[in-house]
């Protein structure tokens, strides 16, 4: 029996979301991306990954600010089942793995912060994003992608 090596790569699409409001309120939301490096699928145990989600919010007086992130379910359309052209992998909001980042609906979670500015300085925070690629895939030796949407509502 041959094994086979497949490079995967899920890639996170960048959504740069910027809104205003009157109170002169931005936030973007940004990610370098989750990759899951060689996939075999002779392997018995699945490929654990993780990235980051950052949201960069300004204001030009003192407010308090609460969003919500939200991430897209990709090409295959589905939250429960994330696919790249037939490999599957999920996005969790936790480290154990149990809770889908979604849009909060349909069994899947959001995540929400808050705070309020104390100055005209930007705020950053950096939200932990955690990957799985099942193992025992079938699918053919090549490089598989996807593209999920990231949006920020506040």
């Amino acid at each position: 029996m041959t094994n086979r090596h497949i490079l995967v790569i899920a890639c996170i699409g960048l959504a740069l979301i910027p809104l205003r409001d009157a109170l002169g309120q931005t936030c973007t939301v940004t990610s370098p991306g989750i990759s899951f490096g060689v996939y075999n699928p002779m392997a018995f145990s699945p490929i654990n990954t993780s990235s980051t989600v950052t949201v960069i919010c300004s204001s030009r007086i003192n407010v308090a600010v609460a969003y919500e992130i939200q991430i897209g379910p990709g090409i295959s359309g589905s939250y429960n089942r994330r696919s790249m052209s037939g490999l599957n992998y999920q996005i969790y909001s936790d480290a154990a793995r149990s809770q889908v980042w979604g849009d909060g609906g349909g069994g899947t979670v959001s995540v929400a912060d808050g705070y309020t500015f104390n100055s005209q300085i930007p705020v950053n925070r950096t939200y932990n994003i955690f990957a799985q690629l099942p193992a025992r895939q079938s699918v053919a030796p090549g490089v598989y992608t996807d593209t999920v949407l990231l949006l920020i509502i506040y």
